[in-house]
């Protein structure tokens, strides 16, 4: 699924459009084979390096291609048992638009589809920070979480009470 976002500096909402302006967030979530050949052709990427963001064991780096900057960052998820896992996401810089691509959706993406957030499109560099730093604000939540579960296990096992699932 492809989705072409647009919010100026001075807009009050975000718009959501069929097709490609300057200055628009191309969302891509868990994108089709034909998808990504379209995003291809449409804004000059690399065939392998955006296929490369549907690789779930893909790791975290930076490329540059043509004239385009790939970069390739991961975020965290909580996956169908109750688990944690991360998942890759490429940004990338392509001339008058910023580009997303993931193999899942991406945690904070409704954050910004409900205007919890201020951003513009048209800042791509701003953009891109924003998106990260959701993406750091979902690691800590995780990690906070986790470290209390840790907590509470180690009050048990103190107090001897250990359960088979311990």
């Amino acid at each position: 699924m492809v989705k072409y976002f647009y919010k100026s500096l001075r807009s009050q909402s975000m718009q959501q459009l069929s097709e490609y302006k300057r200055g628009v967030w191309v969302y891509a979530e868990a994108p089709s084979a034909d998808e990504i050949q379209a995003l291809t052709d449409a804004f000059d990427l690399e065939l392998g390096i955006a296929l490369d963001a549907l690789d779930e064991n893909e790791m975290p780096r930076l490329e540059k291609g043509g004239e385009q900057n790939y970069i390739f960052v991961r975020y965290a998820r909580k996956d169908g048992e109750g688990g944690l896992e991360t998942m890759p996401l490429l940004f990338v810089f392509a001339a008058g638009a910023v580009i997303t691509i993931s193999p899942t959706k991406l945690p904070c993406i409704d954050k910004f589809l409900k205007g919890k957030i201020d951003f513009a499109t048209t800042q791509r560099t701003k953009l891109i920070l924003q998106i990260l730093n959701e993406i750091v604000e979902g690691f800590d939540g995780l990690i906070t979480q986790k470290s209390k579960q840790i907590k509470a296990i180690r009050a048990r096992l103190r107090g001897q009470e250990i359960t088979d699932q311990d």
